[in-house]
């Protein structure tokens, strides 16, 4: 019993273990179920843990029918799309991924009912009966794949790895915009330089929420990548993630929620382009921000001086950041003392009383000590 426990252990992703009878073992199997086992049931001591291999295809079968009647809610036939081939299937997919994207809560409810048949076609597999369901499952998941491609994490959120127009032009035909979900990039981040807005409207006359959820999903990314760079830029994630629940709880209709993911495109086109206007790196920019926002109120003079002060900082502070220099107490000390000591003789008195310029100081370390890692890395490596 030892033995197929071990060998049957479930952890994530996987729904059970599968034990194959050759010798006719399971009668003694029970017999020590009976005495060392937790029954499955607490309150019935009969109900063992094991069970015969055709209920996990019952319980396949279900998970199927619930998925199927999800998509049939919003007027997807799986039946066609299984049936489909070619341009014919790719068209059907996307509109199957546009009709799933109604609400946040019917794209969970399909994804959780998608991945439910997934686990379960895995867990049955090779029984015979995992083929009577492989065409349903495999459809299922098709839609699925669709979905979450519109919001794969990037492996690098600096890469640009395909243009929108190809996205969109993927597969435009005489019925309009379709984006093919299986096609998609795993990597499709995009300089945001690079969206049109009017472009991508016009394509996606009738894909309006499949480019509004790809669209949102990369403000976002972008929006916290910028963030860690620079934390004075959490009002912009805030900004985006307010904006994609307003429009999940149905304040926002789609032609409002597409108008604000432009204007946002656009504050984080000014955002990304900001160091180059002020003539600093973004290492230096974010100790300014720190030290200017959100206050004091400093004249122009004042802000050119801080400036420096910013840069002066950085400066002086780079050749600290050794290698572990996190885990040494005296280190750590001594990066605290610099940023104290030089802001105190740089930055113009009147604009940072004591408690201001104390709040300054701790915020611009505990950025240092986000910002550079221990093995000499950090942030603002490209």
């Amino acid at each position: 019993m030892q033995t197929i426990t071990r060998a049957n252990r479930v952890f994530p992703e996987k729904n059970n273990g599968l034990i194959v009878d050759y010798v006719g073992v399971f009668r003694d199997l029970e017999k020590a179920l009976a005495i060392w086992g937790t029954p499955h049931d607490r309150h019935r001591a009969d109900v063992l843990p094991i069970v015969d291999v055709a209920q996990l295809a019952d319980e396949l079968a279900k998970a199927i029918a619930v998925a199927t009647d999800l998509c049939a809610r919003q007027g997807i036939s799986l039946e066609k799309l299984r049936a489909a081939s070619g341009f014919d299937q790719t068209v059907l997919l996307g509109q199957a991924v546009e009709a799933l994207l109604e609400t946040e809560l019917l794209r969970t409810e399909y994804l959780n009912a998608a991945a439910l048949v997934r686990r379960l076609l895995k867990a049955l597999m090779p029984h015979p009966a995992a083929a009577e369901h492989q065409t349903a499952a495999a459809a299922i998941r098709a839609i699925a794949k669709g979905i979450q491609s519109l919001r794969r994490p990037p492996a690098d959120i600096e890469a640009v790895s395909e243009a929108v127009d190809a996205l969109l032009d993927r597969s435009i035909g005489a019925e309009g915009y379709v984006i093919d979900p299986l096609a998609l990039p795993g990597d499709h981040l995009f300089d945001l330089n690079q969206i049109d807005f009017d472009y991508i409207l016009a394509k996606a006359a009738d894909r309006k929420r499949s480019a509004a959820d790809h669209l949102a999903w990369l403000l976002q990314a972008r929006a916290a990548e910028l963030t860690r760079l620079n934390p004075t830029r959490q009002e912009l994630v805030a900004k985006i993630e307010s904006l994609v629940a307003k429009y999940n709880a149905g304040s926002l209709n789609m032609e409002e929620y597409l108008r604000r993911l432009r204007e946002l495109t656009e504050q984080l086109r000014a955002e990304e382009q900001r160091a180059v206007r002020e003539q600093m790196t973004e290492a230096e920019l974010a100790i300014f921000d720190l030290l200017t926002k959100p206050e004091p109120k400093l004249t122009e003079a004042e802000r050119l001086s801080v400036k420096t002060s910013a840069k002066r900082l950085l400066e002086s502070i780079h050749d600290k950041l050794v290698l572990d220099w996190r885990r040494k107490a005296e280190t750590v000390a001594d990066v605290r003392q610099t940023i104290r000591d030089l802001l105190d003789a740089e930055l113009p008195a009147d604009p940072y009383p004591p408690g201001l310029f104390d709040g300054k100081v701790d915020a611009i370390f505990n950025h240092l000590v986000a910002a550079y890692s221990d093995n000499g890395e950090s942030v603002y490596d490209s």
